[in-house]
Order: C-alpha cells, then sequence, then structure tokens
C-alpha cells in the first residue's frame, strides 16, 4: 500500500498497491468484528472490498488493465463543487501511450449506487466499471515511483512527479488546458502536497504570529474570513495584481511574504471602489499572500504569485 485517503461523507478508506496496479475501497464504518466478516457497517458487507479498479486479472475477470504498472496516491476528489467532485483521482506512472511513455493523472467516475449511497455498481462476471479512466492528464514529466497528485479548488491539476525513491522531481500546477500555471519547481521529495491558502491550518498561522521569534507584526482584526467576494487576477501575475472587490467595502490591504514579514502595505481612499491595481515590477519574484481589510475590522486572505 503506498496511498490512503478516507471519505469522511462516504466514511470508507481507499488506498493504492503498487506492485498490484490496483485500487481499493473498504468501509470504515465497520466494527472490530464486522471487519472480520462479509457483513456490517453501512455497506452491509462488513471487511468485504466494496470496490476495486485498475486490473481485473487479480480477482479473475477479463478486462482492460487499465493501470499497466506502478500507481500512486489514490485520493478522492474534495467533494465541494469543484471540477469532477467526487471522482477518484490517481497518480498513474505509466498511463501514457506516448514513446516513452509518460505518467497521467486519471480521474475515475466510480458507480455509487445511488439507492444504497455505500456501495458500487458491477454487472455479473464483469469488472467494476469504468472500463477506462474518465478524465485524463498527460503529464510532462514521467515518474518511476512516489508521486503525487491533487484538483485544486478552481480545477488546477498540481502535480508532483517524483524521481524514484530519493530521487529529484519536480512540482508543477496546470489549469484545465493544459497550461501550467505553477512551477515547475525541482522538488527532492517522494510525494509532495500543495496546501491551499484558506486550508484551516494555514488561517491558524496567520492568526498566531510569535513575534517573540519573528520580525512579523501580529495580525489584529477582528476575525479572518474565507470568502468568494472577491477575485485576484492574473494570478500568477508578471507585472499588475488586479483585486476585484465586487461587494466588500474594503479599506486596508496588506501584503506578506512567505515568513509572514509585512512587505507593502495600501489605504483604499475609496470605499466603493471595486477593481485595486498593483505593480509589483519593483518586487522580487516569488509566492505573497495578500490581506484585505474591510470596514468592519474583518480580514480576508488569499495568496498568489509573481514572477518576472
Amino acid at each position: 500500500v503506498n496511498g490512503v485517503d478516507y471519505n469522511e461523507e462516504l466514511d470508507q478508506i481507499v488506498f493504492s498497491s503498487r506492485f498490484s496496479s490496483e485500487i481499493y475501497i473498504i468501509d470504515h464504518s465497520t466494527t472490530t468484528s464486522e471487519a472480520a466478516s462479509h457483513s456490517g457497517g453501512n455497506s452491509g458487507m462488513g471487511g468485504d472490498i466494496l470496490y476495486r479498479w485498475g486490473n481485473p486479472s487479480n480477482y479473475g475477470i477479463n478486462g482492460n488493465q487499465v493501470i499497466p504498472d506502478a500507481v500512486h496516491d489514490v485520493r478522492w476528489i474534495e467533494n465541494d463543487g469543484r471540477q469532477n467532485s467526487g471522482y477518484l483521482q490517481i497518480f498513474n506512472n505509466k498511463g501514457g501511450s506516448s514513446n516513452p511513455v509518460q505518467s497521467t493523472i486519471d480521474g475515475i467516475e466510480t458507480p455509487l449506487d445511488s439507492t444504497t449511497g455505500y456501495t458500487y455498481l458491477r454487472n455479473l462476471n464483469q469488472p467494476f466499471g469504468p472500463s477506462s479512466y474518465t478524465t485524463r492528464y498527460i503529464c510532462q514529466y514521467s515518474a518511476p515511483g512516489q508521486s503525487a497528485s491533487d484538483r485544486m479548488s478552481n480545477g488546477n491539476i498540481y502535480v508532483n512527479a517524483s524521481g524514484g525513491q530519493g530521487g529529484s522531481g519536480v512540482m508543477y500546477e496546470v489549469d484545465s488546458t493544459g497550461n501550467i500555471v505553477w512551477g515547475p519547481y525541482q522538488a527532492d521529495s517522494q510525494k509532495g502536497f500543495r496546501y491551499e491558502c484558506d486550508y484551516p491550518g494555514i488561517i491558524a498561522l496567520w492568526t498566531h504570529i510569535d513575534t517573540s521569534t519573528t520580525s512579523c507584526n501580529p495580525l489584529s482584526v477582528n476575525s479572518v474570513k474565507n470568502d468568494n467576494d472577491f477575485k485576484l487576477y492574473p494570478n500568477p501575475t508578471s507585472s499588475t495584481l488586479n483585486i476585484d472587490f465586487t461587494n466588500k467595502k474594503i479599506r486596508h490591504l496588506n501584503i506578506y511574504n512567505t515568513t509572514s514579514k509585512l512587505v507593502d502595505s495600501y489605504k483604499v481612499n475609496n470605499f466603493y471602489e471595486k477593481v485595486f491595481s498593483i505593480n509589483f515590477n519593483a518586487y522580487d519574484s516569488g509566492i505573497y499572500f495578500l490581506e484585505l481589510i474591510d470596514d468592519t475590522g474583518s480580514s480576508y486572505k488569499r495568496k498568489f504569485s509573481y514572477i518576472k
């Protein structure tokens, strides 16, 4: 087993097997005794495998071996409205058919039974569907070993193509059309993950800065909110960043670097101004954090990148 993910909504676990070239779903809602049997839990199937995909010959069924070799980092795409919500996503190390073989990020729409809500449909003497991947992104880098991927909230795909066990690799992010929007960066990691700016752990870092060990200014605001009522574009930017406030009355904008050090600050004189533009030609390339404070003192955070 080289990858595992938990779906809280289904109370199920999915894991991937590198040498079996397959992924599996099991019931997490069972008791210990139910897990050792063939009944019980939300699925009523106890510890039995609820779903498997990638190599039907493993369970004596004829069908396409959709995962031809190694597979890593199986995960559910967050079911929050983002593109392909609820799909399974895998790093298929040799999924591509080009020469040389390229790695792929494959999405699988599982045949979840809408009647039971916890089991998966399968025709008698047939492999679990679908017969092939539902979505596919062909990576720009191939990886023989441990690697990772994720579907971001904006629909972009994050890719960590490892160089193998302990080898060098790359991290990058592509948009829905396959254009690289972040990276590629050299990464000596077997498996890396990308956290978005509104991840709860990052929000906690923003609001709990230890000023005794850093030169940072504490964020003195009434509350920290995650809000979709403003947009940053283009992101990444190579020159000017535009901030669209929409329905917010913003009075201050602060820019921080990745160490939470205040880089610059702006005052918005017109409460009803809808778009505020900042030129970054004098800045160093890198990742920055934008803090917007509205007329109530509430704070909104977003991350952006500047690439010269």
